[in-house]
């Protein structure tokens, strides 16, 4: 070998290793900004949400591009991918168990992790299969969990109309107890259920129910967006009030006077019980104490805060003024 050829091979070797050293330093910065905004993307809008998991998810590819790149080190790699583990830790609890499966999960809210993606994976699988040896038959079946078996997940919420003309039908498989086996069943089985509404009786169908669904949804968030507006007016005015409307409080009389002693604010019952309050007042009472709940964090701190959140719960005032006092002691 001539010795231009091997100071090229050497020049060449050179430059491949000083940019493996910056892809290391490149992966170990890309860790350390994912650990400085994660309490950012938790508790931020859906915008900044999506776009962390987005980093969060690139960062995968590092040790794929450190393991396979000619300048590399055995030394190297393990170095500077086992720092970005240490960095990493925290954001990979925020990461699988909460954002990902927002943003990636829809709906299902399933934890990005393999305890949790196993289960959710075979119970799919068995879903899937247990819905088409049942295709054909009467009545179309659904799954569903949560109170009354209402959430059907891969199917739109149909109208009780819809159930009698099309006979469909909702069999509840959990309450409130849902573990992943049960999430990826019943996803799997309505989605082949979904297929069969289709196949009988038209698409038409399916994107009425999804399109009712949205005009709700959207009916709701102009609840909320009503009842924040009124809030800020209220606030504004000096008319602000929390708005209540579960059963009888324990204590109700004293937590009304303390807040209008304390926090010159009104404690209004809009209702008896959640039982009579429809889906679009409870988005407006929901939009409203959250304003009511931010001015009196702003106003008198997180104390103010707490009282709303307390009251609207249904805790009694004895147990508030003893998590008061804890947290006063502990929480300040």
């Amino acid at each position: 070998m001539s010795e231009s050829a091997a100071t090229a091979i050497v020049t060449t070797t050179s430059r491949e290793v000083r940019l493996h050293k910056i892809f290391c330093w490149v992966a170990v910065l890309h860790a350390a900004v994912l650990l400085s905004t994660t309490s950012f993307a938790m508790g931020s809008d859906a915008l900044f949400a999506r776009a962390w998991v987005g980093m969060t998810t690139l960062w995968f590819f590092w040790p794929i591009i450190l393991a396979v790149h000619v300048g590399g080190s055995l030394r190297r790699n393990y170095i500077s991918l086992g720092v970005a583990a240490a960095l990493l830790a925290l954001p990979m609890i925020g990461y699988q168990r909460f954002l990902a499966s927002w943003v990636l999960g829809g709906r299902d809210m399933v934890s990005f992790t393999p305890v949790a993606l196993g289960p959710y994976i075979v119970g799919y699988a068995r879903g899937w299969r247990d819905a088409k040896q049942r295709a054909g038959m009467e009545p179309i079946l659904l799954e569903g969990y949560g109170m009354g078996g209402s959430f059907t997940p891969g199917a739109p919420p149909f109208t009780r109309e819809a159930f009698e003309k099309y006979r469909l039908q909702i069999e509840s498989v959990a309450l409130c107890g849902v573990t992943p086996y049960i999430q990826g069943h019943a996803k799997a089985y309505n989605t082949v259920s979904v297929n069969e509404i289709r196949r009988r009786y038209g698409s038409g169908v399916i994107t009425g129910a999804q399109r009712e669904e949205a005009e709700r949804q959207e009916e709701y968030a102009s609840a909320k967006t009503r009842g924040s507006t009124d809030a800020q007016s209220d606030a504004q005015s000096g008319r602000l009030a929390v708005l209540i409307s579960r059963g009888a409080i324990d204590g109700e009389d004293e937590y009304r006077t303390m807040f209008r002693d304390r926090y010159q604010t009104e404690l209004r019952r809009v209702a008896k019980t959640t039982n009579g309050i429809s889906e679009t007042d409870w988005r407006y009472i929901h939009g409203y104490n959250e304003v009511a709940a931010a001015e009196l964090a702003r106003r008198f701190g997180k104390e103010g805060e707490l009282a709303v959140s307390w009251v609207t719960r249904g805790l009694s005032f004895e147990d508030y003024l003893r998590r008061l006092e804890f947290f006063r002691g502990h929480g300040a």
